[in-house]
Protein backbone atom coordinates (compact mmCIF):
# COMPACT_ATOMS: atom_id res chain seq x y z
CA UNK A 1 0.00 0.00 0.00
CA UNK A 2 1.24 3.47 -0.81
CA UNK A 3 2.50 5.24 2.28
CA UNK A 4 0.78 8.44 3.28
CA UNK A 5 3.31 11.06 4.40
CA UNK A 6 3.05 11.96 8.10
CA UNK A 7 2.45 15.59 7.13
CA UNK A 8 -0.67 14.50 5.18
CA UNK A 9 -2.20 12.40 7.96
CA UNK A 10 -5.22 13.96 9.60
CA UNK A 11 -7.94 12.91 11.95
CA UNK A 12 -10.83 11.37 10.10
CA UNK A 13 -13.59 13.91 9.59
CA UNK A 14 -17.26 13.18 8.97
CA UNK A 15 -16.72 14.03 5.27
CA UNK A 16 -13.79 11.59 5.03
CA UNK A 17 -15.85 8.92 6.76
CA UNK A 18 -18.75 9.47 4.32
CA UNK A 19 -16.44 9.03 1.33
CA UNK A 20 -14.85 5.94 2.90
CA UNK A 21 -18.32 4.41 3.37
CA UNK A 22 -19.24 5.21 -0.24
CA UNK A 23 -16.03 3.58 -1.51
CA UNK A 24 -16.82 0.47 0.54
CA UNK A 25 -20.37 0.42 -0.89
CA UNK A 26 -19.00 0.74 -4.43
CA UNK A 27 -16.55 -2.12 -3.87
CA UNK A 28 -19.32 -4.29 -2.41
CA UNK A 29 -21.51 -3.53 -5.41
CA UNK A 30 -18.61 -4.43 -7.71
CA UNK A 31 -18.19 -7.77 -5.92
CA UNK A 32 -21.91 -8.44 -6.32
CA UNK A 33 -21.64 -7.75 -10.06
CA UNK A 34 -18.62 -10.05 -10.33
CA UNK A 35 -20.45 -12.84 -8.47
CA UNK A 36 -23.48 -12.42 -10.74
CA UNK A 37 -21.22 -12.64 -13.78
CA UNK A 38 -19.57 -15.79 -12.39
CA UNK A 39 -22.99 -17.33 -11.84
CA UNK A 40 -24.23 -16.31 -15.31
CA UNK A 41 -21.16 -17.90 -16.94
CA UNK A 42 -20.99 -20.87 -14.57
CA UNK A 43 -17.39 -20.11 -13.62
CA UNK A 44 -15.38 -19.54 -10.46
CA UNK A 45 -13.36 -16.48 -9.44
CA UNK A 46 -10.11 -17.56 -11.17
CA UNK A 47 -12.09 -18.27 -14.34
CA UNK A 48 -13.63 -14.82 -14.21
CA UNK A 49 -10.20 -13.27 -13.72
CA UNK A 50 -8.93 -15.08 -16.82
CA UNK A 51 -11.95 -13.89 -18.79
CA UNK A 52 -11.35 -10.30 -17.66
CA UNK A 53 -7.71 -10.46 -18.80
CA UNK A 54 -8.73 -12.02 -22.11
CA UNK A 55 -11.46 -9.46 -22.72
CA UNK A 56 -8.89 -6.70 -22.25
CA UNK A 57 -6.17 -8.37 -24.36
CA UNK A 58 -8.11 -10.34 -26.95
CA UNK A 59 -5.73 -13.26 -26.66
CA UNK A 60 -2.90 -14.36 -24.41
CA UNK A 61 -0.57 -17.30 -24.11
CA UNK A 62 -0.97 -19.55 -21.05
CA UNK A 63 2.33 -18.38 -19.60
CA UNK A 64 1.18 -14.75 -19.60
CA UNK A 65 -2.14 -15.76 -18.06
CA UNK A 66 -0.34 -17.61 -15.27
CA UNK A 67 1.79 -14.53 -14.63
CA UNK A 68 -1.28 -12.26 -14.47
CA UNK A 69 -2.98 -14.68 -12.06
CA UNK A 70 0.12 -15.20 -9.96
CA UNK A 71 -0.52 -18.93 -10.39
CA UNK A 72 1.55 -21.92 -11.41
CA UNK A 73 1.43 -23.28 -14.94
CA UNK A 74 -0.34 -26.38 -13.64
CA UNK A 75 -3.04 -24.39 -11.81
CA UNK A 76 -3.51 -22.17 -14.85
CA UNK A 77 -3.84 -25.21 -17.08
CA UNK A 78 -6.67 -26.53 -14.88
CA UNK A 79 -8.48 -23.15 -15.04
CA UNK A 80 -8.08 -22.98 -18.82
CA UNK A 81 -9.31 -26.54 -19.28
CA UNK A 82 -12.42 -25.76 -17.23
CA UNK A 83 -13.09 -22.63 -19.29
CA UNK A 84 -12.55 -24.55 -22.52
CA UNK A 85 -14.87 -27.37 -21.40
CA UNK A 86 -17.55 -24.75 -20.68
CA UNK A 87 -17.05 -23.23 -24.14
CA UNK A 88 -15.75 -19.87 -22.91
CA UNK A 89 -12.31 -20.04 -24.55
CA UNK A 90 -10.54 -21.68 -27.45
CA UNK A 91 -6.87 -22.46 -27.84
CA UNK A 92 -4.94 -22.40 -31.09
CA UNK A 93 -1.37 -22.24 -32.32
CA UNK A 94 0.25 -18.82 -32.42
CA UNK A 95 0.59 -17.91 -36.13
CA UNK A 96 3.93 -16.18 -35.47
CA UNK A 97 5.34 -19.17 -33.58
CA UNK A 98 3.58 -22.48 -34.16
CA UNK A 99 5.11 -23.95 -31.00
CA UNK A 100 3.18 -21.53 -28.80
CA UNK A 101 -0.49 -21.66 -27.92
CA UNK A 102 -2.82 -18.67 -27.74
CA UNK A 103 -5.95 -18.58 -25.59
CA UNK A 104 -8.85 -16.66 -27.11
CA UNK A 105 -12.15 -15.80 -25.44
CA UNK A 106 -15.33 -16.92 -27.18
CA UNK A 107 -17.19 -13.81 -28.31
CA UNK A 108 -20.53 -14.99 -26.89
CA UNK A 109 -18.98 -15.52 -23.46
CA UNK A 110 -17.48 -12.04 -23.42
CA UNK A 111 -20.85 -10.61 -24.47
CA UNK A 112 -22.59 -12.58 -21.69
CA UNK A 113 -20.04 -11.30 -19.15
CA UNK A 114 -20.54 -7.72 -20.27
CA UNK A 115 -24.31 -8.15 -20.19
CA UNK A 116 -24.13 -8.96 -16.48
CA UNK A 117 -22.33 -5.72 -15.71
CA UNK A 118 -23.56 -3.61 -18.60
CA UNK A 119 -25.83 -1.48 -16.43
CA UNK A 120 -22.83 -0.53 -14.29
CA UNK A 121 -20.76 0.48 -17.31
CA UNK A 122 -23.65 2.37 -18.94
CA UNK A 123 -24.52 4.24 -15.74
CA UNK A 124 -20.87 5.09 -15.07
CA UNK A 125 -20.37 6.48 -18.57
CA UNK A 126 -23.56 8.54 -18.31
CA UNK A 127 -22.46 9.91 -14.95
CA UNK A 128 -18.96 10.78 -16.19
CA UNK A 129 -20.35 12.49 -19.28
CA UNK A 130 -22.54 14.67 -17.05
CA UNK A 131 -19.56 16.08 -15.16
CA UNK A 132 -17.54 19.19 -15.95
CA UNK A 133 -13.91 19.05 -17.04
CA UNK A 134 -12.77 20.38 -13.66
CA UNK A 135 -14.85 17.75 -11.80
CA UNK A 136 -13.33 15.04 -13.99
CA UNK A 137 -9.80 16.30 -13.24
CA UNK A 138 -10.46 16.08 -9.48
CA UNK A 139 -11.94 12.59 -9.82
CA UNK A 140 -9.04 11.45 -12.00
CA UNK A 141 -6.51 12.78 -9.50
CA UNK A 142 -8.31 11.05 -6.62
CA UNK A 143 -8.71 7.73 -8.46
CA UNK A 144 -5.06 7.75 -9.54
CA UNK A 145 -4.02 8.13 -5.91
CA UNK A 146 -6.58 5.53 -4.78
CA UNK A 147 -5.29 2.97 -7.29
CA UNK A 148 -1.72 3.63 -6.13
CA UNK A 149 -2.81 3.22 -2.50
CA UNK A 150 -4.34 -0.19 -3.28
CA UNK A 151 -1.30 -1.58 -5.08
CA UNK A 152 0.74 -4.12 -3.19
CA UNK A 153 4.39 -3.14 -2.98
Amino acid sequence: MAKIPASSRRQSTPAVEEVRVLIREMLTSQLDTMRRTQKDLGIDAPGLEVMLHLSASGELNPKDIAKKLGASSAATSVILQRLEDLGHITRHNDPSDGRKILVVPVKGSIQAAYKSGNHVVRNTVELLESLSASELRVIKKFLTKLVAAHKIE
